[in-house]
């Protein structure tokens, strides 16, 4: 599935691992005042590595919009339960878009135990 959405070079720095996770992100907009207002978007993780997430969401997302990622609906299956990142690549999907996420400074682990991610602290 995944080469169907992506078709690039393959230039990740650390290896991503499959996981379906429930995700919620608040995107940062800025108006003419230079202040933010954010929206929000929901879906489910594709991918996760220690760099970024590949997501499918329900509304586009402008590459390289600012955002906050939060893991809350998944318990402790993913720490920490919020990181900040800004959208490199969105394409169309079937039922939404899948977006791809690097975060702003690489998570110190990332381990997956039974399909799920749990990640230290970055």
């Amino acid at each position: 599935m995944f080469s169907k959405i992506w078709r690039g070079a393959d230039r990740r720095r650390f290896p991503r691992q499959e996981a379906t996770l429930p995700l919620e992100l608040a995107i940062e907009v800025y108006g003419f005042e230079g202040e933010s207002r954010p929206f929000f978007a929901s879906g489910t993780t594709i991918n996760i590595s220690r760099s970024g997430v590949l997501a499918f969401v329900d509304v586009p997302i402008a590459r390289g919009s600012v955002c906050k990622l939060f893991f809350s609906k998944t318990g402790d299956q993913v720490r920490p339960h919020h990181v900040a990142g800004r959208v490199t690549r969105l394409s169309e999907a079937d039922d939404g878009f899948v977006v791809a996420v690097q975060f702003d400074a690489p998570l110190a682990r990332l381990e997956v135990v039974e399909h799920a991610a749990v990640t230290a602290s970055a």
